[in-house]
């Protein structure tokens, strides 16, 4: 435990001794803010030598990121990467949701899908001055809607996967999800880059919340909604591309003219969205010796800061992780001899950790186009109620074997401490590319009745008893930030 925790702190602050403390300061005086006129073809921040610009690495870099092919595909191809990890977590995912909200049932996610659209072409049909005239957004987003819909529909007649609740075969990938986030990124690129990152915060947010709908209404699978994620934000991007090449340079705004990065020693205040999955696998020591183990989980969350100085915020994040729940069958069954003859197996089962922290964050520039950030925060955590299901051996003449709940646990609410370190890769003036590793540790010891009866018609339960250790987490993940500079 010590050396992890001495691990962790060498990692976040010897990369910060690597350069020198007078670096923004050498070049600060370099960086010109240029006030927004948006009556001429202008840029927000004046081209100007970089620190770093000699360096063959991020000369390199630079002509990777700034590639239309890069561009286009690199948040798409994060997110499915991430659809394709999430297939094992489908199962645990829909076992969460079955146990604590299985009468979920609201058909908001029906109509919030189009609102993101919507916004976009109201707020240009009352003047308000965007990325594109009126034929540029027509034709975008027309190819857009017309990509997305044609490889929606071709997977679903393909693939043929049953959804949650089986009410059809055609669960993979999500429609709605594929739509949401396609009419979300119009309204990012029409208004989000050229304005202000809030809209791009409000039409995404509002298509991660018609993906978990899709979830909790048990309509689809984690992968499913991530799939449409990824799909309508690439649909989009294509559409934009072939809007661009049939229009060049007509038809654009001033404002989405030449959006450069913005200086080292601006105030980097940001919002995010982030995934990921924890690596750091616990162990839930019981008092007769039965082992539970937190194995690999599923991560999101969203955090900001306001910066104060170019180095110093303060924020907080609001974070859900996610674990499968397994029991060390062999160590159960010595210690419950028993149980033996009637126990076929046992099935893992789930827990959730909601974390709320706030606290100081900090980033100092490498360069104009990476960024390192750490923090430190602590405050409230919660993990939530779970089970852990005994199947019982199938007696001849049922239909299926009968499944008892083994081990169950409360609700648990407690403090909790994070620091992470993370990297921040600027793709434009006011969005970035986050990697992240994070590590928590909260104060969580669940308490847990173990079944002792397994013959009763109702199954009798010991008292709840404390576990022996906190609960740790290693998360690994990627998220996009928005800057508010």
């Amino acid at each position: 435990m010590k050396a992890i925790r001495l691990l962790l702190l060498n990692a976040l602050f010897t990369p910060l001794l690597l350069f020198p403390t007078n670096l923004t300061a050498q070049y600060a005086s370099l960086y010109h803010r240029a006030a927004y006129d948006t009556t001429r073809t202008a840029i927000r921040y004046p081209s100007f030598p970089d620190a770093f610009a000699k360096e063959p690495l991020e000369n390199q870099f630079q002509r990777i990121t700034t590639s239309k092919a890069f561009q286009l595909t690199y948040i798409p191809a994060g997110i499915f990467t991430f659809a394709a990890l999430s297939c094992k977590s489908d199962d645990y995912v829909r076992a969460a949701r079955n146990y604590n909200i299985p009468q979920f049932s609201y058909r908001y996610d029906d109509y919030m899908q189009y609102a993101p659209g919507l916004l976009t072409y109201a707020l240009k049909a009352f003047g308000v001055d965007g990325r594109s005239s009126w034929g540029r957004l027509a034709v975008s987003t027309g190819f857009s809607a017309a990509i997305m819909g044609a490889t929606v529909n071709t997977l679903k007649g393909t693939i043929h996967k049953w959804r949650p609740d089986h009410s059809a075969n055609n669960s993979f990938p999500s429609g709605h999800t594929a739509m949401a986030f396609t009419l979300a990124t119009w309204l990012h690129k029409e208004y989000g880059v050229t304005r202000s990152p809030l809209y791009s915060i409000f039409g995404y947010a509002t298509a991660t919340s018609i993906a978990m709908g899709r979830v909790m209404n048990n309509k689809h699978w984690l992968s499913d909604v991530a799939a449409g994620a990824g799909i309508g934000i690439l649909s989009s991007n294509l559409g934009y591309y072939f809007g661009d090449l049939i229009y060049g340079n007509k038809g654009l705004s001033s404002r989405a003219i030449c959006q450069d990065l913005p200086p080292t020693d601006f105030k980097p205040t940001f919002w995010n969205i982030s995934s990921g999955y924890s690596v750091l696998n616990n162990v839930i020591e019981l008092e007769d010796d039965t082992n539970i183990e937190l194995n690999l989980g599923f991560y999101v969350g969203t955090e900001g800061a306001y910066f104060v100085t170019p180095h110093l915020g303060f924020g907080g994040k609001i974070s859900i992780n996610t674990s499968t729940l397994e029991l060390n069958e062999s160590s159960f069954l010595d210690a419950h001899p028993n149980f033996k003859s009637q126990v076929d197996y046992v099935q893992p089962g789930s827990m959730s950790v909601t974390h709320i922290f706030v606290g100081p964050y900090f980033s100092y520039p490498i360069s104009r186009r990476f960024y390192l950030n750490t923090k430190l925060l602590g405050g409230y955590a919660s993990s939530s109620a779970s089970e852990i299901l005994f199947v019982k051996k199938k007696v001849p003449g049922t239909a299926n074997p009968e499944k008892i709940v083994g081990y169950r646990s409360k609700i648990d609410r407690h403090w909790g401490f994070e620091t992470g370190i993370a990297t921040v890769t600027m793709l434009s003036r006011n969005m970035g590319l986050r990697l992240f590793a994070d590590y928590s540790m909260s104060l969580a010891r669940p308490r847990y009745a173990e079944i002792e009866n397994i013959d009763a018609g109702v199954p009798t339960y010991s008292s709840f008893r404390d576990t022996r250790d906190a609960t740790q987490n290693l998360v690994l993940g990627i998220g996009i930030n928005a800057y508010f500079d």
